[in-house]
């Protein structure tokens, strides 16, 4: 039964549609202990066949739900089994009391192709032209402009097809991004205010920039539109924002970081320091893998922030890269 689920979890890799879309991680055992198994692609509430059974995974906004049926090829009827989680680090064991394996599920915010990023050196290129290390225009949570630097690329899949909230603005500006991602209306440029694109509707206020050395502009939403686009990008910057085709956003999807933006921050400065020693996360080099070094030094950070949450307590960018795991 594992090989069957394992095998159409690796075929909805394979398979690409217009939907909102994500990753899977799986382990072959329980808890999700160390480096995934797999890392596997999917389009949401799209169906899976294979080997006579089928597979769903369905996202909500972060939380997500997959769906297994083990006498079924469409996906009909009562699923055999169903796991659910609330956000993109969620470890859920799927199968109990059979073959266990365990997954995490990543229902991500990303840009389409179409995207523009102002470099420091003030060019203005495709997002899909973003390197690791390079300084691109962002915005500080008080709405000032200025260079941040690109810590990881996280998408960069110029052959996925999926559907994009297109957002026009007064100013003539147009951004497109995934209905989960999230971008700053009303007020500039808290990452615990950003909102998800799919609740901008025209009047919306957005804020524009086009330069460092000039506070933000207010403009209005005049358009909304669902577009479909081949071309998934997504830059990850340490402030957690980034202008993008002249729109103040943020870089991510997660509703967690919503709620303790100081720690995504913390979070971010910290993966960038563990970065510097085993390299960074890059998803347009093929062959930059997170190294199991790397996982095993961000699993006990995360550990280390989760717990400080949970506490109350203020920890330091110092303080949480202090371990020898993270120093390698």
């Amino acid at each position: 039964m594992r090989a069957a689920v394992v095998s159409l979890v690796i075929l909805a890799g394979a398979l690409v549609s217009s939907a909102q879309a994500g990753t899977a991680d799986l382990w072959y055992n329980a808890n999700c202990p160390g480096t995934a198994d797999s890392k596997d692609k999917f389009s949401s509430g799209k169906c899976f066949a294979g080997e006579g059974t089928s597979v769903s995974v369905t996202c909500s906004g972060a939380s997500w739900t997959m769906s297994i049926w083990t006498s079924s090829t469409t996906c009909s009827g009562p699923a055999a089994i169903t796991g659910d989680g609330a956000s993109a680090d969620t470890c859920v064991n799927i199968g109990a009391g059979m073959a266990t394996f365990s997954t995490k599920v990543d229902c991500s915010g990303c840009f389409s192709a179409a995207t523009t990023l102002k470099l420091e050196s003030g060019a203005v290129v495709p997002i899909g032209d973003v390197h690791v290390g390079d300084r691109v225009l962002s915005v500080s949570s008080a709405g000032q402009p200025f260079y941040d630097k690109v810590f990881r690329i996280t998408h960069h899949e110029p052959e996925e097809t999926m559907d994009f909230v297109r957002i026009g603005t007064s100013d003539g500006n147009v951004v497109e991004m995934t209905a989960t991602h999230t971008v700053h209306t009303d007020t500039c440029c808290a990452l615990g205010s950003a909102v998800p694109a799919s609740k901008v509707s025209v009047g919306s206020r957005m804020f524009s920039s086009e330069s460092a050395g000039e506070a933000v502009s207010e403009v209005t939403v005049t358009s909304v539109e669902q577009v479909t686009r081949t071309g998934v990008y997504n830059v990850q910057t340490l402030s957690g924002n980034v202008v993008a085709s002249n729109i103040a956003a943020t870089h991510y999807g997660k509703a967690a970081w919503t709620a303790a933006p100081r720690l995504a921050t913390l979070w971010y400065h910290a993966v960038d320091a563990v970065s510097s020693v085993v390299g960074a996360e890059d998803a347009s080099q093929p062959e930059a893998k997170v190294t199991p070094e790397m996982g095993a030094g961000l699993r006990s950070l995360d550990q280390a922030v989760q717990a400080a949450q949970v506490e109350g307590k203020e920890v330091t960018i110092e303080e949480a890269t202090a371990t020898r795991s993270l120093r390698g």
